[in-house]
Order: structure tokens, then sequence, then C-alpha cells
């Protein structure tokens, strides 16, 4: 029986610190990822960073959608499989069918969780969400009024541009959380996707077409004014999300297919993107220092 073994150790933050031949050619969105099993080991793992636990969630659910049995085995460290239980992670995959070794681990109080991991599927969800997140951000107490409406607005961006644009089969899931690491006081909002990428989702229309040769590229162009704007809803588009990383030690963190941008400097300028593993989809977080 061949099982796909994904292991991650140390501090995982994303899919590009996987060992390249793991991922390489296993797609599972495609129909020929035939595995009969997968297991996504966590067991070395410290901690499990924002863009990992996207990844974890999406890869897990994209394989039991194909009827191959997954199991994430969480990590030895106590901390780190807490922090995954308390952010919904466990839980998440379990309703799908992923075979969740947690090791009985409760969760506990690591940092404000302000919105949990959450299916997201349609516009006017995420309206409803972004509302239940100002009320939370406002009874939190944890920072200044006016950066709570960014961290607001950072969410419904990313939300409805998966929501929208990703044509993903397993819709899109996301979290906000504010973490206090060693006097580092930030907020945390991430989203992501199961769908076609953004690559895929530009060459859809014809303006776009040749404009981009690959992921990376992708990343950047969609990041350029009046690009990916919705269509018929409120969202300004990925090139609103820029403008909030303008001021000092806001980071942006994009993966799409097997491009990868990192920013925290404003818009990014050609050739910033650079190659990475694939992550099957779109994921998205943005650091804001609180």
């Amino acid at each position: 029986m061949a099982t796909l073994e994904i292991s991650a150790q140390g501090q995982f933050g994303q899919v590009g610190d996987l060992l390249g031949y793991q991922v390489a050619n296993n797609d599972p969105r495609r129909d020929d990822f035939d595995w009969d099993s997968v297991t996504i080991d966590l067991r070395r793992c410290e901690f499990v960073y924002p863009a990992a636990v996207l990844w974890c969630t999406i890869y897990a659910l994209l394989v039991v959608r194909q009827d191959i049995p997954c199991t994430l085995l969480a990590p030895w460290n106590t901390g780190a499989t807490s922090h995954l239980n308390r952010l919904g992670l466990f839980e998440t995959l379990e309703n799908a069918g992923v075979k969740v070794d947690s090791l009985g681990m409760p969760s506990q109080s690591q940092g404000n969780l302000l919105l949990p991991l959450t299916r997201l599927r349609t516009v006017s969800q995420v309206e409803e969400l972004a509302v239940t997140l100002e009320d939370n951000l406002r009874l939190s107490k944890l920072s200044s009024a006016n950066l709570y409406d960014h961290v607001n607005m950072v969410f419904a961006e990313l939300a409805n541009n998966a929501v929208e644009h990703a044509n993903s089969p397993i819709d899109a899931y996301g979290y906000v959380q504010y973490y206090d690491f060693v006097g580092y006081p930030r907020f945390v909002c991430a989203i992501a996707d199961g769908g076609i990428g953004i690559r895929a989702s530009l060459v859809k229309n014809p303006d776009h077409r040749g404009m981009v040769q690959n992921d990376g590229q992708a990343i950047e162009y969609a990041l350029e004014e009046n690009i990916s704007v919705h269509g018929h809803t409120r969202g300004l588009g990925l090139s609103h999300i820029v403008e909030f990383v303008l001021p000092p030690n806001r980071e942006l963190n994009i993966n799409s297919g097997n491009g990868f941008l990192h920013t925290a400097r404003g818009r990014p300028t050609p050739g910033t993107s650079r190659w990475a593993n694939l992550f099957p989809g779109t994921s998205a977080f943005i650091n804001i220092p609180a």
C-alpha cells in the first residue's frame, strides 16, 4: 500500500520548509493523485506558523475529497499541539474525515483568538463574519480602535478574494488571532483556499493573458492597482491590501501554486517573488503590529 508521508520539523513556517520531493508532483487537486493514503507528520514541530497551518488545512481537505485516507500527526511539543487545537485545526479536519492524532491534548489559552479557523463559502457570510470580528476586536481592547478597522478590512479583503476568485472545491478557510511573542504583539489575518491559483484566475480574463509567465509573476501582477478588483462587491482587490503593508513592520506573505512572495515594505517591485514548493491553491496572511 503506497503512503505519501510528508514530514515537517522545527519551526514550520510554510510549505517551502518541506522537502521538495514530498510535494513536488503531489497535487491533491489532480485526478492522477493516486496515493492509497497520506500522512502529514508534524510530530517534530516546535511551532506551526500561520502559512503552515493554512497548508495543513487545505492539503488534508483536498486529499480526503479524493476519497483517500489522510492522517495528521500532531506535534509532540505540547504547546504547539495546544495552539493548533485552540485554532480549530483539529476539529476542522476531523469534521471533514481526516484522522487526527492529537495525543489527547486539550486546548489551552495561547494568545487571543478573535476568529477561529472558519470555512468561508459566500460573500454574504464573509460580511457577517467581518461584523463578528469587529465586535470581538472592540471587546478585546487589545489595541487602538483605528487599528481594529485595519484588521477587519484586511480580513474582509482577503476572504472576499478567496471566495470570489478561487473556484475552490473545498471553499476557503481563515482565522484571525492576536499574538504577543517576546514583546512583539501583532494581529495575524490568515486566509487560504484549494482553488485554481492566482495565475489561472488571472488568465481567465483576456485582458490579463500573456502578462504572466509563472506563478510568482502572477502574484506580483495581481498586487498591481485594479487588477484583482471584485466585480460586484465592495472589495478593492489585492492592491488595496498592499497599502496596509506600507507602515513599518507590517508583513504580507502569499503562496500560490509554485509562487511565493513576502513583502514588509509596501508594494513589491518586479522580481520580488520566488519559486517555492507547491501550494495547491492560494494562501495569504498579514502580520499587523499592535
